[in-house]
């Protein structure tokens, strides 16, 4: 419930502040959550920070080593 309404907020609210709360408090809850994390990443570059976003990425790498899409995300924003 949390993920859709995060990206419900993104993606047609516009609250990108909103959307990064939600998004965080999903990641806090279920930090193993590749999709939570991709989203919490995307909304933190498109906030403007992008060494958040990588922080984001790169604790759930460490985690979780074998989550090729959060790596691909990582080198997209370097």
């Amino acid at each position: 419930a949390l993920f859709g309404l995060a990206k419900l907020a993104a993606d047609y609210g516009g609250d990108l502040e909103a959307a990064e709360a939600i998004a965080r408090r999903l990641v806090a809850r279920k930090p193993d959550a590749a999709s939570a994390v991709a989203l919490l990443a995307t909304l933190e570059e498109r906030l403007g920070k992008p060494e958040e976003a990588r922080s984001v990425l790169m604790d759930a790498i460490d985690r979780v080593p074998d989550a090729t899409e959060l790596r691909e995300q990582l080198l997209r924003l370097r």
